[in-house]
């Protein structure tokens, strides 16, 4: 699949950073590498974990927002209560 994206300067500029930063080559090796980074945080966030920054000194942690984030914790969450209520249903009527 070929993609092509139209960025502002700045985040061109962050792009090129972020290569240099990590000695990434290509764009294409960025792009596996932040779809890689945001796939794992997904199925973490899904598993009803937090995505988060530790100071490993104070013990102390900040965690990621991202609207894409909450939105896969509340499928996740509903998914569980669908579950749930379909177990509640089975042991009532003497299935499961």
């Amino acid at each position: 699949m070929r993609m092509q994206l139209d960025l502002p300067t700045k985040n061109v500029n962050l792009v090129n950073h972020l290569r240099t930063i990590g000695n990434i080559a290509t764009y294409k090796d960025l792009f596996n590498t932040c779809l890689t980074v945001f796939y794992w945080c997904m199925q973490e966030v899904q598993s009803g974990r937090v995505i988060a920054s530790l100071d490993e000194e104070t013990g102390k942690y900040k965690e990621l927002s991202v609207p894409a984030f909450q939105y896969a914790r509340f499928q996740a969450e509903e998914a569980a209560r669908a579950v749930g209520k379909e177990d509640q249903a089975a042991a009532a009527t003497g299935g499961g």
